[in-house]
């Protein structure tokens, strides 16, 4: 069974023929035919246009969220944040590159999502700690001791 929409009208096509909510003798022969009760078949097509509705609601989101992903830079992100509530994790692996990338923290490319994970969080933990303790911070003595993670 196939939702089709044409001129603001809903069709399910079938081998029979399209039934549309906008012709009440096709929903009642529709009905007759398959001894259904014709304000089942209504509400079925009214439950099929909202499933298509939220499919394509679905996929303009999954878009939109992609494009507005691909143009974050790593001044857009609130590491500390991401990290104490645990959304790190969460971020996909183009995000946690600009981290790396940005504080030189490998030049592995080919890490697996954990191990970077490792190396953010804990390079995080360390400017985090070092800038508790100290006004002013070197990043490359966070660097050399967050780049041991990378050769284990």
């Amino acid at each position: 069974m196939q939702l089709q929409y044409t001129n603001n009208a809903i069709f399910i096509c079938q081998p029979s023929g399209e039934i549309s909510l906008k012709d009440e003798s096709m929903i009642q022969a529709f009905s007759e035919r398959y001894a259904v009760h014709q304000d089942l078949v209504e509400k079925y097509l009214h439950h099929l246009a909202y499933l298509q509705m939220m499919k394509q609601k679905r996929e303009r989101e999954r878009k939109e969220k992609a494009e507005r992903e691909s143009k974050l830079g790593y001044d857009d992100l609130d590491w500390e944040k991401l990290m104490s509530e645990g959304l790190l994790r969460k971020q996909k692996v183009s995000i946690l590159n600009l981290y790396i990338e940005r504080h030189s923290l490998t030049t592995e490319k080919k890490l697996a999502k954990k191990r970077k994970l490792d190396l953010v969080s804990a390079h995080i933990q360390n400017l985090s700690a070092a800038l508790g303790s100290v006004s002013s911070i070197n990043d490359t003595t966070v660097k050399n001791q967050t780049t041991v993670l990378c050769r284990k």
